[in-house]
């Protein structure tokens, strides 16, 4: 492993790191690498110090930082978490706003934390491995959006206005002919990607 060629720079990083870590702030390569930066700067015989992705593997290296992909791999000694869920999110565009309440779709029936709540500010569903279906999209579409629509029509005076709605081209999402409600006044349109 290669020395550090400036200790005062080193130790200098080094102890903020570790100030850092003690507030809780979070850290990156490029955040570390920012304050390389700045503290060489400071220090006058380091005015034309790089750092580079090299300098800060070698920095970690010194100090037996490791780096977990928590996408992939877990901490030694823990199995890597697939707990997996979907959210749909559904707002008008325009004014005045109208956001209608998130679908979240988990892998369990009845979630731990969701024990003892009387009432969700969300639509819930479960699915074996938490993903959007078309048969939980037809039903959010049913029970959630056609009705919260025509509330917030009626709210702003609008009632049996037309409404579309716009989505992108998921195979998870049902036809236009499915979707299609209410004499024409529900409409969708499917974005090309």
């Amino acid at each position: 492993m290669k020395t550090a060629e400036n200790k005062e720079l080193e130790e200098g990083v080094f102890k903020w790191f570790f100030q850092q870590r003690a507030l809780g702030n979070p850290l990156s390569g490029p955040i570390i690498c920012q304050k390389a930066k700045l503290l060489a700067e400071k220090i006058n015989s380091l005015s034309l110090f790089k750092v580079s992705n090299d300098w800060l593997w070698n920095f970690k290296a010194r100090h037996g930082f490791r780096e977990f992909d928590l996408r992939k791999t877990s901490a030694p000694g823990h199995k890597v978490n697939k707990a997996r869920v979907t959210v749909l999110n559904c707002a008008n565009y325009g004014k005045p706003q109208n956001t209608l309440p998130l679908l979240l779709i988990g892998k369990s029936k009845n979630p731990q934390a969701f024990e003892n709540v009387k009432k969700l500010p969300l639509f819930y569903k479960n699915q074996p491995k938490g993903w959007m279906t078309a048969a939980l999209f037809t039903e959010w579409y049913d029970s959630i959006f056609i009705p919260e629509v025509k509330k917030y029509h009626m709210a702003i005076g609008k009632e049996g206005s037309k409404v579309m709605l716009s989505l992108d081209n998921t195979p998870t999402h049902p036809t236009e002919s499915l979707l299609d409600r209410r004499d024409g006044c529900f409409k969708t349109l499917f974005l090309q990607t």
